[in-house]
C-alpha cells in the first residue's frame, strides 16, 4: 500500500496542473462555466452571455459576439424594440444588436438588474414563444416551447467544467484525509 504522503504528492501531480489549466481557461474567457443568461431577437438569433462576452447565433452558427461593456457580472435581455437592455449593477447600457451603446444610466439600487437577473432562466419572445436556459448534468441548453435545443454548451467547456468540479471535490475532500492520515502515521 502507498504511503499517505507518496498519495498526497501523487494527487497533487495530476490534480492541481488540472485545476489551474482550467482555471486558466475560464479566466481568459476560452471556455465558460457559467452563464449570464440569454435571449432572442425577432429575427430568432439567440444571444448567449457568456462570462466574457455575448454570443449571438443564428441556427447553431456563431455570427458575432458583444461586449457586455465590463469585466464583472452582467445580466442582459433583448426587448419588443430589437434593443438589448444590459445591466452590470451599478450601469445600465440601451444597446442596438450590434451591441452600439445607445443609451446609459444608474441603476439605482441595482434595480434592473436584480430584475433581470430573476429572469435569466426563461426568456419570452415578442411572438410568444418561451424559451428556457435548462441545466442537464451540468451543461447548460436552451430550449424552446416543443423543448428542441436551440443551443447547447460546447462539449470542451462541459468536460473542463466537469474536471473543475472533480478536482476541487479532491481537493477539499481528499487532500485533508490524506494529510491527516500522513500525520497519523509519522
Amino acid at each position: 500500500m502507498l504511503h499517505p504522503k507518496k498519495i498526497l504528492i501523487l494527487l497533487l501531480i495530476i490534480v492541481f496542473p488540472v485545476f489551474m489549466v482550467s482555471i486558466l481557461l475560464t479566466i481568459t474567457g476560452a471556455i465558460t462555466t457559467s452563464y449570464s443568461g440569454f435571449a432572442v431577437d425577432s429575427y430568432e438569433r439567440i444571444y448567449v452571455g457568456t462570462e466574457s462576452e455575448i454570443e449571438v447565433y443564428d441556427k447553431g452558427l456563431l455570427l458575432k459576439t458583444i461586449s457586455p461593456k465590463t469585466s464583472r457580472g452582467y445580466a442582459f435581455t433583448i426587448q419588443e424594440d430589437n434593443t438589448i437592455l444590459l445591466s452590470t449593477s451599478t450601469t445600465v447600457y440601451v444597446m442596438d444588436l450590434d451591441g452600439n451603446v445607445i443609451n446609459e444610466y444608474d441603476d439605482v439600487g441595482t434595480k434592473t438588474f436584480n430584475m433581470l437577473q430573476r429572469e435569466k432562466k426563461t426568456y419570452v419572445a415578442e411572438n410568444g414563444s418561451t424559451y428556457y436556459l435548462k441545466n442537464k448534468m451540468g451543461r447548460i441548453e436552451i430550449v424552446n416551447d416543443n423543448n428542441d435545443v436551440l443551443y447547447k454548451m460546447p462539449i470542451l467547456d462541459y468536460i473542463i467544467k466537469l474536471l473543475l468540479l472533480f478536482s476541487s471535490v479532491i481537493a477539499v475532500i481528499f487532500i485533508p484525509i490524506i494529510i491527516w492520515r500522513w500525520r497519523k502515521s509519522a
